[in-house]
C-alpha cells in the first residue's frame, strides 16, 4: 500500500518554503484490485479462509477460465469498499499536510481515477474491455482555493483530458492541449459543447492476447466507444456495428436500450462514438520491447 507516501509528503512539504508553488502528483493504488482484508474485519478463522481461498486473478477471470460465484463476488466487493474506506484515510493524511504547512487555503486538489471497477455487472469482474457505467463513470473532484464553489455539482460531462488544462489554468501557465478539452470550472454551469467520448479498444497486448482462446477473443476483443450528453448515452461497437442507447439518468444500470425508438434524435452521439472508436479499431497492436515488460511486471500488470 506504499504507506511511506503520506509521511514523505508531509515532510517534502514542512521543508519547502511557503512561498514556493509546489506541484505533487499523488498515485494511490488501494482502489486497484488485488483487494487485501483490513485487521479490523475481525478474526474469525472461516472469514479469513473464505478470503484467503478467492481468487483476484483478473487474467483468469477475462479469458474465461475461472467464474466466480456470486459469494466470491460479494466477497471482493466487501474488500473493495473496505480500501475506499482506507484510501479515504490516506487522503485526509496529505490535506493535513497542506493544513499543518499553512497551504491548504490556496490549494488545488483534483481527485480522479483512471477507470472504474465492475463486481459482476454485465458479466464482468474488474474493468477493462467494456464501457459500463461501472468501468468507465469515475470521481472527479475539483477543490478550488478557499473551497470557492465547494459542494457545487458541475452541470456538463468532464473528462480526464480536461485535468491538464485545469490545472495548468489555474495555475497561471500557458499551455496547449487537446481541442476537445476544456477548463472544468467551465462546465459548473453549463453543458459541454461537444459530447464527452470514452473507449475500450480491446486487447492490446499481444503477450495478453495469446492468453486468450479463438472463442473468448472473438467474444471480448472489440472496441467498444460511447458518447454522452445530457442524460443520454450512446454506446457503438465498432466490430458489428451494434449500437445501443440508454439513459443513464433514470436507467444507470443500462437495462433498457432506447436506441430502437430514439435513434434519430440519438444519431449525433452515435457518429461521435463511431468517429472515435474507428480512430482505435485501426490502430495496430504495441510491441512488448523487454524494458517496457519488466516496468510492466514491477507494476503488476504481467
Amino acid at each position: 500500500m506504499a504507506r511511506w507516501i503520506e509521511p514523505t509528503f508531509a515532510e517534502w512539504v514542512a521543508r519547502t518554503p511557503a512561498e514556493t508553488p509546489i506541484y505533487a502528483f499523488i498515485n494511490l493504488l488501494d482502489a486497484h484490485e488485488p483487494y487485501f482484508r483490513r485487521p479490523s474485519s475481525g478474526p474469525a478463522l472461516a472469514s479469513w479462509l473464505k478470503y484467503a481461498t478467492t481468487r483476484q486473478d483478473t487474467i483468469s477471470w477475462l479469458t474465461g477460465k475461472v467464474t466466480p460465484s456470486p459469494d466470491d463476488l460479494e466477497l471482493i466487493h466487501g474488500l473493495y469498499r473496505q480500501m475506499i474506506q482506507g484510501m479515504d484515510a490516506r487522503i485526509q493524511a496529505l490535506v493535513e499536510a497542506l493544513r499543518v504547512s499553512g497551504r491548504w487555503d490556496n490549494t488545488v486538489l483534483i481527485l480522479t481515477s483512471d477507470h472504474g471497477q465492475a463486481f459482476g455487472e454485465h458479466g464482468m469482474v474488474f474493468h477493462m474491455l467494456r464501457v459500463d457505467e461501472q468501468l468507465i463513470r469515475i470521481p472527479l473532484y475539483l477543490r478550488l482555493p478557499g473551497g470557492e464553489q465547494g459542494g457545487t455539482v458541475a452541470k456538463g460531462w468532464a473528462n480526464l483530458i480536461d485535468v491538464a488544462p485545469t490545472a495548468l489554468g489555474l495555475a497561471e501557465v500557458p499551455y496547449t492541449t487537446f481541442p476537445s478539452a476544456v477548463d472544468l470550472s467551465a462546465l459548473i454551469d453549463r453543458e459541454r459543447f461537444q459530447p464527452v467520448v470514452a473507449i475500450s479498444d480491446g486487447i492490446i497486448w499481444k503477450h495478453f492476447r495469446n492468453k486468450f482462446n479463438a472463442e473468448r477473443t472473438r467474444a471480448i476483443d472489440r472496441v467498444f466507444a460511447t458518447a454522452y450528453l445530457g442524460d443520454k448515452k450512446v454506446v457503438v461497437d465498432t466490430v458489428d456495428q451494434r449500437i445501443s442507447a440508454y439513459d443513464i439518468v433514470r436507467d444507470p444500470a443500462e437495462s433498457t436500450d432506447l436506441w430502437a425508438n430514439e435513434s434519430e434524435a440519438l444519431r449525433p452521439l452515435a457518429d461521435a462514438a463511431t468517429a472515435a472508436g474507428l480512430k482505435t479499431s485501426g490502430a495496430t497492436l504495441a510491441e512488448l520491447t523487454p524494458d517496457v515488460e519488466d516496468r510492466l511486471k514491477a507494476w503488476g500488470y504481467i
